[in-house]
């Protein structure tokens, strides 16, 4: 049911259900009498789970994953991921794990190529990557008629073929999350766009490992948890570091 599913929104889970024409938690797709058709938008954690539990209930579920892999960001890369060398959870992995499966790893904050792999296996397990289409990005998403809340979603995507594609689905699962795209405080910071700043400057979601700022003045701005653990690891080895 989907309160397995809400066990995790709150923390770890960046889930958004939208567009779902169902009242009860506990619904199946027998209670309408035949498979009802979900779209699920998005192949990391949220899509994993949101994806395995409406194909349990017996929902024809269509997963869309504009990268090549599920895991979303937890999924290193160089160039195009989100997470750092020595990124670790900041929750203990009896509460991060599935209920069906728990992370199989040595520390009780596991690395994220640790949560990683246990995605990557769950939902190998579950069939889970058998119902996503990759390398497909959503385009647009259109209700049939606004006012009816049981209508069915037009939706739209391309491959990476940039072939165009659209099929309507009776209910529409938004598990994108909301770590893609850098946020920089150009609007608060003067100066980040017009180049007056002559350093390097990168956000975040390029920081990799400390070793490129080695005998560098740094500035650290913002104090949340990315920002406090790239301060401590850039300080051992940049000559000055400032958490702003």
């Amino acid at each position: 049911s989907l309160a397995r599913i809400e066990r995790y929104w709150s923390e770890f889970f960046p889930l958004r259900i939208v567009a779902l024409p169902f009242a009860s938690p506990t619904f199946t797709s027998a209670s309408f009498g035949m498979a009802k058709s979900v779209a699920i938008i998005g192949g990391g954690a949220a899509g994993i789970i949101a994806a395995r539990v409406f194909n349990a209930q017996g929902f024809c579920v269509t997963g869309f994953e504009s990268s090549r892999s599920l895991g979303g960001v937890w999924n290193f890369s160089e160039t195009t991921g989100n997470v750092y060398d020595s990124l670790r959870t900041n929750l203990p992995r009896t509460i991060m794990s599935f209920s069906e499966q728990e992370i199989s790893a040595d520390l009780n904050f596991p690395g994220a190529s640790a949560v990683s792999e246990y995605l990557h296996s769950f939902s190998s397990q579950n069939g889970v990557d058998q119902l996503f289409n990759m390398g497909c990005q959503v385009m647009k998403v259109v209700p049939h008629d606004v006012a009816d809340r049981f209508c069915k979603w037009t939706v739209s995507w391309k491959n990476e073929s940039a072939e165009n594609f659209e099929k309507d689905f009776d209910a529409v699962c938004v598990c994108n999350g909301h770590y893609n795209k850098p946020f920089i405080p150009t609007r608060i910071i003067p100066g980040l766009e017009q180049g007056f700043f002559k350093g390097k400057q990168l956000h975040s979601k390029q920081y990799r490992r400390p070793g490129p700022f080695k005998d560098l003045k740094v500035v650290v701005v913002g104090a949340a948890a990315s920002g406090a653990e790239i301060c401590r690891e850039v300080a051992e080895c940049a000559s000055q570091v400032f958490l702003s």
